[in-house]
């Protein structure tokens, strides 16, 4: 881990960020594909995941978006 960034970083730079159980792993990944470490952080728990699904076939029953009377 470094202790400190650089002022700029180059074009095309990606900031990844990895699950590791309880934690999140996050690093920069240079173009030239060397990877600069950041601390890891504690994952937080989201509580909407057991009732929202980006798959539609898997997604729980709910009211219409725009609510009963509202004109699409």
């Amino acid at each position: 881990m470094t202790a400190r960034l650089p002022k700029r970083l180059p074009t095309g730079t990606k900031y990844v960020v990895e699950s590791a159980g309880a934690f999140v792993r996050r690093f920069l990944e240079l173009p030239n594909g060397q990877r600069i470490a950041l601390s890891k952080r504690k994952a937080l728990i989201c509580k909407c995941a057991e009732t929202v699904s980006i798959v539609p076939d898997q997604a729980p029953e709910a009211s219409p978006v725009n609510g009963p009377g509202v004109a699409p």
